[in-house]
C-alpha cells in the first residue's frame, strides 16, 4: 500500500476550509451583480455557489466526525458518515434546483424581454477564476486521500466554473439582441445542478448499501492463493467505509 505523505494529510484537512471561503466570496459576488445586472443566468450561478457553500460546510463537519477512527461500538469506524452527509446534502440541493427551475421558467414567460446589463460579465469571469482555483486545489488531496466528499466538493466547483462561462455567453447573446438566452441558460444551469445532485445521491446510496469491489476481491484472492500456508479460500468480501476499503 502506498504511504500517504503527511503534507497531503494536512492539505486534506485544510482544503475544505479554504474552499468554503472561496465559495462564500464567489456566492456574494455573483449574487450582488446578478441583482444589479438583472441576469437570470448569473442568479442561477450564484445559487450554484450557494450550493457549494452548503456542501463545503457539510464536508468540514463530516470529515471531522470521520477522523474519530474505529472503536468497540463502531469497529469499522465512522467513514460512512461521508456518504450519509453527501447523500443528504445532494437531496436538499436537488429540491432547491427543482424550485429554481420552476421560478426561472415563470420568469422567462413573464419577463422574457429583459436584457441583462454587461456588468454581469465581470462577476461571472471572477467567479470562473475562483472556481478553477478551488477545483484544482481540492482535486489533488481528494484523489490522494481517496475522499468521496473532497472529490465531490472539487467536482461541484468545476461545474460552477463552466456555469460561469455559460453565463458570460448568455449575457453577451442577450446584449446582441437575443434576450431570452439569459433566462434559458438559467434554466439549463438548474437542470445541470439537478442532474449532478441526482447522480451524487445514487452514488452515495450504493456506497451506504455496502458496494463491493470485485477487482480488489479477485486481486486479494489471487495473492492469497500463492501463499503456501493457505489451503483453501472460502470467500473474500470487500466493502467501502468512507475512503477505505475493508476486507473480510
Amino acid at each position: 500500500m502506498k504511504t500517504i505523505k503527511k503534507s497531503c494529510i494536512v492539505c486534506g484537512e485544510r482544503v475544505s476550509v479554504i474552499i468554503l471561503l472561496i465559495n462564500i466570496i464567489s456566492m456574494i459576488l455573483k449574487g450582488y451583480f446578478a441583482l444589479i445586472s438583472y441576469s437570470d443566468a448569473l442568479l442561477a450561478d450564484a445559487f450554484e455557489s450557494m450550493n457549494n457553500v452548503i456542501i463545503s460546510v457539510l464536508v468540514i463537519i463530516s470529515l471531522w466526525i470521520a477522523k474519530k477512527g474505529e472503536n468497540e461500538k463502531f469497529p469499522y469506524g465512522y467513514g460512512k458518515i461521508e456518504f450519509i452527509v453527501s447523500g443528504l446534502a445532494n437531496f436538499m440541493l436537488l429540491i432547491a434546483a427543482i424550485i429554481f427551475i420552476y421560478i426561472s421558467v415563470k420568469m422567462t414567460i413573464i419577463y422574457g424581454e429583459i436584457v441583462p446589463k454587461p456588468i454581469g460579465i465581470f462577476a461571472a469571469a471572477i467567479g470562473f477564476l475562483l472556481n478553477q482555483i478551488a477545483y484544482y486545489y481540492s482535486k489533488c488531496p481528494g484523489e490522494i486521500l481517496k475522499s468521496p466528499l473532497i472529490l465531490a466538493n472539487a467536482r461541484a466547483n468545476k461545474l460552477d466554473a463552466y456555469t460561469s462561462l455559460s453565463v458570460i455567453v448568455a449575457i453577451i447573446a442577450a446584449n446582441l439582441g437575443i434576450p431570452r438566452v439569459d433566462h434559458l441558460v438559467g434554466i439549463l444551469i438548474g437542470l445541470i445542478i439537478a442532474n449532478e445532485t441526482l447522480e451524487a445521491m445514487i452514488f452515495s446510496i450504493k456506497e451506504l448499501l455496502g458496494k463491493s469491489y470485485k477487482n480488489e476481491e479477485r486481486e486479494i484472492k489471487y495473492l492469497m492463493e500463492k501463499m503456501s500456508d493457505i489451503k483453501k479460500i472460502i470467500s473474500v468480501k470487500t466493502r467501502s467505509v468512507g475512503r477505505k476499503i475493508w476486507v473480510d
